[in-house]
């Protein structure tokens, strides 16, 4: 019988780590790039939106590279942007030779994937949670239309959701450590960027004086928390009190100018807080839903890594609740810009949820993982319903300043006027001209120039001084946006046109613009005593051929180096109401394309004086008399008028 030897069995190998490890990150990774990959395709359905008060901070910044300081325009200084940080990183990018307009956007598609990047660090890949939180996350701000729009739109939000988000996210070790005595140096980056965030904007304090106190919520009110929640906020109040120190020195002022504005302490103010804050919540319910499930669960799931986060997240989302309702909603703008930072606790509530059903039994955490899933794709629906958000994806009135500016600079830029506007972004930008800011935000005496009803009209738009902007002596005028039909929209203007001084001092004419695109605006020109006006000296008349364009179906364009009129057969031109002497005198018009038939007609005498062609020559009297020129061609063909001379004819030599 032959003996069985029986080998000693191997123990088995270990089975290997990195691997699923290895996986775990590469799944991570996929579902970050998943939602990026979302959050371009929505900010590229938003692609034509800027809004106008971007053109505003850029102005700033512009005028800073060019050794001008941070100021709007010349003269005094005014604050009037209150996101210092976001002009200072633009004029950093164009001093790098980054066109402006790029720059912002390039702060903001770095500001949102930064937000968006933060869901990933919120739950990495550990515990067997999976891809599933992050991705949910991520994708609840990509679907967002807020999100989304201020990526392209060209204000601080993108720059303020980074901030805030990596600010939590980085407190996440501390705020769970078992320890009470907790490193300073895990509090120095959270609260570096909280101080950051107060640069941003100016009441990103109240988002840092509330993730503060949030950190004290969520690890008891013990002498540790106390401590620790004044090491994160030191150095925001220390950013907030050296912007104060500031504005002081350097603008005189203890607050912003656009807080004269737009701050007003009434019922009516908060009851158009609570409208702005209760639409953005209804529009965002499926994603508020998630939130309070986060919450719920934190109350009821015996999970203290959970019921920590969501308080230190409740903080700050309560406040920027309670400070949007009180400024009224803080806007007008398109895409609901101060829901952003609520939008972004919305979703790193999102990936508390997802994470804390992620570690459920298997059943429940596929049905659990499903529902998140199925309410931020009824969220996505929702934001793309929202009119707000629509609006956000068209092509924005805002760009209408640029043609119009590039207008002003080519025809005025050497004459310097003074040019006052209702929207003081666009225009004031890209003309480079001096301006004024008939709504106040860039201006000191207007801001604080409140009627009795501020505080129930359109936030930002209630301010305004008629008087006062006549006084300026502003060589153009440009009432509400940059395709005015010159009609006043606001309380400053209405009393500008109610005047007999501006009726008597300004003309009103249609320009045109062909490039970069086609715009017809209806803007004020000053007649008399500045750059832009008709002379008049010893009896002798130099008109700006512009003027001609005052009919309502005349246009005026920037031709071979001047801003002319356009008159043909069946849209004539004519200068209204010159005063002139009795005497005898000569008319020299000067003009290009077709040969003119212009005709002098006496407003008096009822009749016409002179008509012919470039030259005419007329006799006025017996007394003073009010002139109109008329100015036509043969057929449709239209001539150019440059300008118009009339100068008294000397008598015969000894008479």
């Amino acid at each position: 019988m032959g003996v069985i030897i029986e080998e000693e069995a191997s123990p088995p190998a270990p089975l290997p780590v990195a691997k699923p490890r290895r996986r775990a990150w590469i799944l991570h990774a996929l579902a970050l790039t998943t939602a990026l990959a979302a959050l371009a395709v929505h900010a590229w359905l938003h692609r034509e939106f800027i809004e106008d008060d971007a053109f505003i901070s850029l102005r700033y910044a512009a005028r800073l590279l060019q050794g001008k300081g941070l100021t709007w325009t010349d003269g005094e200084r005014v604050e009037g942007y209150t996101n210092l940080l976001w002009v200072l990183g633009s004029a950093g990018l164009g001093a790098l030779g980054i066109d402006l307009v790029r720059a912002v956007r390039i702060l903001g598609a770095l500001g949102m994937g930064a937000t968006v990047l933060a869901m990933g660090a919120a739950s990495p890949p550990r515990n067997g949670r999976g891809p599933w939180p992050a991705l949910m996350g991520g994708l609840a701000l990509s679907a967002s239309g807020s999100i989304a729009a201020w990526v392209v739109g060209g204000l601080e939000q993108p720059m303020l959701a980074a901030l805030v988000a990596w600010a939590l996210v980085l407190l996440y070790r501390p705020l769970e450590a078992e320890t009470d005595a907790l490193a300073p140096r895990s509090l120095l980056l959270p609260g570096l960027l909280l101080g950051l965030a107060c640069l941003t904007r100016a009441d990103g304090l109240i988002l840092a004086g509330a993730v503060a106190a949030g950190f004290v919520l969520a690890r008891g009110f013990r002498r540790s928390s106390l401590v620790a929640a004044a090491g994160i906020g030191v150095i925001p109040a220390l950013c907030f009190l050296g912007q104060l120190a500031f504005r002081r020195a350097y603008y005189g002022e203890w607050v912003p100018n656009t807080a004269h504005v737009k701050v007003a302490w009434s019922l009516g103010r908060v009851a158009r807080g609570l409208e702005f804050l209760g639409e953005g919540l209804l529009w965002s319910s499926p994603l508020a839903l998630v939130a309070v499930a986060a919450i719920a669960m934190a109350i009821r799931g015996g999970d203290p890594v959970l019921a920590r986060r969501v308080r230190l997240l409740s903080a700050p989302l309560v406040a920027w609740m309670a400070h949007v309702v009180i400024i009224g909603g803080g806007d007008t703008m398109p895409a609901r810009r101060h829901m952003v930072p609520i939008l972004v606790l919305f979703a790193l509530l999102t990936v508390e949820a997802t994470a804390f059903l992620a570690a459920r039994a298997r059943r429940a955490r596929i049905a659990g993982t499903a529902t998140v899933l199925l309410l931020v794709a009824a969220h996505a629906f929702l934001q793309r319903k929202d009119e707000r958000n629509l609006i956000a994806s068209r092509l924005p009135w805002a760009w209408d300043g640029e043609p119009l500016g590039l207008l002003l600079r080519s025809a005025f830029g050497s004459k310097r006027p003074l040019v006052a506007v209702d929207a003081a972004g666009g225009v004031p930008y890209y003309s480079g001209l001096p301006s004024l800011d008939m709504l106040g935000l860039n201006d000191r005496h207007i801001a604080k120039q409140h009627g009795a009803n501020f505080g129930t009209g359109k936030i930002g738009h209630e301010a305004g001084d008629g008087a006062y902007v006549l006084s300026r002596k502003p060589g153009v005028v440009i009432f509400c946006t940059p395709r005015s039909d010159g009609d006043p929209c606001w309380k400053g203007g209405v009393e500008m046109v109610r005047s007999s001084a501006f009726r008597l001092q300004y003309r009103r004419i249609t320009v045109e613009t062909l490039t970069p695109r086609r715009i017809r605006s209806r803007v004020w020109v000053r007649a008399s005593d500045g750059p832009l006006a008709i002379v008049v000296k010893d009896n002798r008349v130099v008109v700006p051929g512009y003027f001609a364009a005052a009919g309502e179906h005349n246009l005026a364009r920037f031709e071979r180096g001047a801003l002319v009129a356009l008159a043909n057969a069946t849209h004539p031109g004519q200068i209204r109401s010159l005063s002139l002497q009795p005497g005898p005198y000569k008319l020299t018009a000067e003009t290009f394309g077709a040969d003119p038939i212009i005709e002098v007609a006496s407003r008096r005498e009822g009749k016409t004086l002179a008509q012919g062609g470039n030259t005419l020559e007329f006799k006025v009297g017996p007394g003073p008399d009010e002139l109109d020129i008329h100015f036509s061609t043969t057929d449709d063909r239209s001539t150019r008028i440059v300008r118009v001379e009339i100068e008294p004819v000397p008598s015969p030599s000894g008479r």
